[in-house]
């Protein structure tokens, strides 16, 4: 499993690169950063997590396309407050974590 925060990005440019350092994908030759993801993943088998989608929803939504087309043992989970609209997709909705609202929080209070 890859975890990849996206909550402090400001570019979407950065999406690319900052899953890139996380999967450690080789410097791109000739190609894109998104390219250099796609052969890194191509191979693998596992989840890529995508935390905090919503401020880079466009370049999160090209990434996890290209992903999902091109690497067939891989899997992402997208996490994101707008759907990505990709289809094939399937949008799951959460409620919000409070403290306490958990069992693994309550269980640490008793």
């Amino acid at each position: 499993m890859w975890f990849c925060d996206l909550a402090s990005l400001s570019e979407p440019d950065a999406v690319a690169h900052q899953v890139a350092a996380v999967v450690g994908a080789a410097p791109p030759r000739g190609g894109s950063v998104l390219d250099s993801v796609v052969d890194a993943l191509r191979p693998a088998d596992g989840v890529v997590v995508l935390d905090n989608c919503e401020h880079v929803l466009g370049a999160a939504g090209e990434l996890v396309h290209r992903v999902v087309e091109t690497c067939e043992r891989v899997t992402v989970l997208a996490t994101s407050r707008a759907p990505l609209g990709l289809a094939g997709g399937t949008p799951a909705s959460v409620g919000s974590a409070r403290p306490g609202s958990d069992p693994i929080h309550r269980s640490r209070r008793r």
